[in-house]
C-alpha cells in the first residue's frame, strides 16, 4: 500500500511539474499617452501593453526613460480584457513625473517580469507635446 501511495505522489508531482508553463511571456503593442489631471493640474502617463501569453503570471512592469534612466515600477499592474477584440492588456494609468516636471520625450523601455522571474522587454517612443 505504501509503495502505491509513493507512486501516486510521484505521478502527481511529475504531472504538476510537466504542466507548469515554462514559456517566455509574449508581448505585443504598447499603448501610451499623457494626460493632464484638470483638478490637480498634474501630468500622468497611461501605459498599457497587449499580452499574448502568461496573463495570470504577471508580477511587475517597469517603465524606464532610456536617456535619463528614470524608472516607474508598477507592482500590481491592472489587467484589462477587451471583449470585442478578445485581447488582454496590462499596465497603469497612474504614472507621474518628478514633482514640477513633465515626462521627457524620447525612447522608453517596458520591462515585463512574471512570477517565475522571466523578463521580456519592449520599447516605445514618446514625443512631448509642447
Amino acid at each position: 500500500m505504501q509503495k502505491i501511495l509513493q507512486q501516486f505522489f510521484i505521478y502527481i508531482f511529475l504531472s504538476v511539474l510537466i504542466s507548469c508553463s515554462d514559456s517566455v511571456p509574449l508581448l505585443d503593442t504598447v499603448y501610451f499617452n499623457t494626460i493632464i489631471d484638470k483638478e490637480s493640474k498634474t501630468e500622468r502617463m497611461v501605459v498599457f501593453v497587449e499580452l499574448k501569453s502568461n496573463i495570470e503570471n504577471i508580477d511587475t512592469l517597469t517603465i524606464k526613460h532610456v536617456a535619463s534612466k528614470k524608472e516607474w515600477k508598477i507592482e500590481n499592474p491592472k489587467i484589462i480584457y477587451d471583449k470585442k477584440k478578445k485581447k488582454y492588456y496590462c499596465g497603469s494609468s497612474n504614472l507621474v513625473p518628478e514633482k514640477g516636471k513633465s515626462f521627457p520625450g524620447g525612447e522608453y523601455t517596458l520591462l515585463y517580469k512574471d512570477r517565475a522571474g522571466r523578463e521580456v522587454e519592449t520599447e516605445f517612443f514618446y514625443v512631448q507635446n509642447k
